[in-house]
Parts: structure tokens; sequence; C-alpha cells
């Protein structure tokens, strides 16, 4: 049976060129301290590429650009790894914001208080990536174009995540140390 492995794209990759100096002493740090500073480097650098591609992210009901978040690996099997996308467990009315308050607007007229529709939720996990990468309309044949939000800031963010993963693992480095934490040879 292959073993299955996904790996990013080329251009999504961020190569970080670490000093020699920082590069020995990581080598010197015990391997629990090592992951959580690279666990916490990565999340930095991933909160830098949400951020970026929040502006960017088209609003029709607003449910997408809130949807945008983080996770962080904690399988030590696979490598460590940041994720930027939409949270799995986020959903919300599929209507238009303009339609939404128009709504809550007429409710407060009436005196009624105002009661979302419970029709239909939207869960923008399930369409992320068409909008993302684009795609081909079922009746029409025609290519809807993507967005490229969030491939967009990840490339202008390279330098930034990097000086970020950069700073993070330093910052690690001058912190004392447990007893526990150093190695033994």
């Amino acid at each position: 049976m292959a073993k299955y492995t996904r790996t990013a794209p080329k251009d999504l990759d961020v190569a970080v060129e670490l000093p020699p100096e920082i590069a020995q002493n990581l080598r010197m740090i015990g391997a629990r301290t090592l992951r959580n500073a690279t666990r916490n480097a990565l999340g930095k650098a991933a909160t830098i590429i949400k951020n970026a591609a929040s502006p960017n992210t088209p609003v029709y009901s607003g449910i997408l650009k809130k949807s945008l978040g983080i996770k962080k690996s904690k399988h030590t099997s696979k490598g460590i790894y940041a994720l930027v996308g939409a949270r799995r467990r986020f959903d919300g009315p599929t209507q238009p914001k303009k339609t939404i308050l128009k709504q809550k607007r007429d409710a407060k007229k009436a005196g009624v208080p105002y009661q979302p529709s419970t029709k239909r939720r939207s869960k923008p996990s399930k369409y992320l990536h068409l909008v993302e990468k684009g795609f081909r309309h079922y009746r029409s044949g025609q290519f809807i174009k993507g967005k490229g939000m969030l491939r967009g800031a990840s490339q202008a963010t390279k330098a930034a995540v990097a000086a970020s993963i950069r700073q993070t693992l330093s910052q690690y480095l001058n912190r004392p140390t447990a007893p526990s934490e150093i190695p033994t040879t």
C-alpha cells in the first residue's frame, strides 16, 4: 500500500537561510524546545500570510473573510507545518451582508426581534478552493478566474515570513534553558 504524502506547490514554499551561529545553536538545544520554537515560528509566519490575504478576500456575505484561520501541526511524524485557510467548523448565512442588515432594520422598525434565517448555511471550507483557483462553470463551460488571495499573500510576504521565522528562532536561543532540556552527550 502506497503512503500518501501531501506536498505544497513549489511557489508556496518559503526557504529560510539561518546565520551559521543560529544554526549551530539550534543543534545544541533540546528536541522538545526546538520543536516548540519551530512551531511558534511557523505560527507567527502563517499569521502574517493570513493578515495579508484577508484584505484581498472577496466579500459577498463576509463569511469567507471571517473564516480565514491558521492551524499549526501537532504531528511530529509528518513534520512541522502551518496551514492557512478556511476553518472547517466555521459557517454562516448565505445571504449578502446588505440583505441581512436590511432584515435587521425592518425587524427593528416593526418592533419584533430579528430572527436569522435557518434555511441554508454556508461553509467556506467547502468552496475556498474554487474562489482561490477558479473553476469551469457547469452550464456555460466558461472558466471563472480565481482570486488567488492566499497564493498572492504568500508570494508578497515571503521576505517578512522568513524574517519572522529567523527572529522567533533567535528569541528562543536567547532564553534561559531548563536543566531537563540540556542534551546529554
